[in-house]
């Protein structure tokens, strides 16, 4: 992969062990997934780190046949197996949420199947993806809080008022031709000037 890298604006990677943290500079990352690894303290770690830094962007890749990828039961059953607080184990959840949310690689080389030109590839595919321009995981994270915020305003049940009732009315009469004149779509658009904000 290196090799790859040489004459690019990304530096060579270097391999996080542990004792290690996540340095503030960080602009990419590459997240080995492996069987059971959100489960290792150093990944949850090194996940919440990439969190404070709104300038790193990071892509998944599948080393381990056996890896899948979470589900919300898999997450949720995260809480019962650390010592994370309650907070830190929210976002360290949303983190692996907004991870998936790019297209992992899949990179085996201890697959049988994997042959020399095979593995080039991969390497070629990170290398592109690591100079591509890529979404920060800070920024995932608040677009899928925003999402779940809108579902959860959605599913609030709430009455309607006669306004909204009256536009919804004029609406019906503009879609089945009952009330074609200019009035009629003047009085359509007046509550949607109400609603502009």
């Amino acid at each position: 992969l290196k090799p790859r890298l040489l004459g690019t604006h990304v530096s060579p990677p270097t391999l996080m062990r542990k004792g290690t943290k996540l340095g503030p500079s960080t602009t990419t990352s590459l997240f080995l997934c492996s069987e059971n690894c959100f489960k290792s303290q150093n990944i949850q770690t090194w996940m919440l780190q990439a969190c404070e830094i709104s300038a790193c962007c990071m892509i998944p890749v599948i080393s381990e046949d056996g890896f899948e990828i979470p589900s919300e039961q898999y997450l949720s059953e995260l809480g019962t197996s650390n010592a994370m607080t309650e907070e830190d184990l929210a976002k360290f959840i949303l983190s692996i949420r907004a991870l998936f949310q790019e297209i992992a690689v899949v990179f085996v080389p201890q697959n049988y199947s994997s042959t020399h030109e095979d593995l080039e590839l991969r390497a070629k595919q990170a290398a592109v993806r690591l100079t591509a321009k890529m979404q920060p995981l800070a920024e995932k994270m608040k677009m899928i809080q925003n999402d779940e915020r809108e579902q959860d305003w959605k599913a609030i049940p709430h009455e309607v008022n006669e306004e909204e009732e009256a536009f919804d009315g004029l609406r019906h009469e503009v879609a089945d031709g009952t009330n074609d004149g200019k009035d009629s779509v003047a009085s359509y658009q007046e509550p949607l000037e109400l609603r502009s904000f």
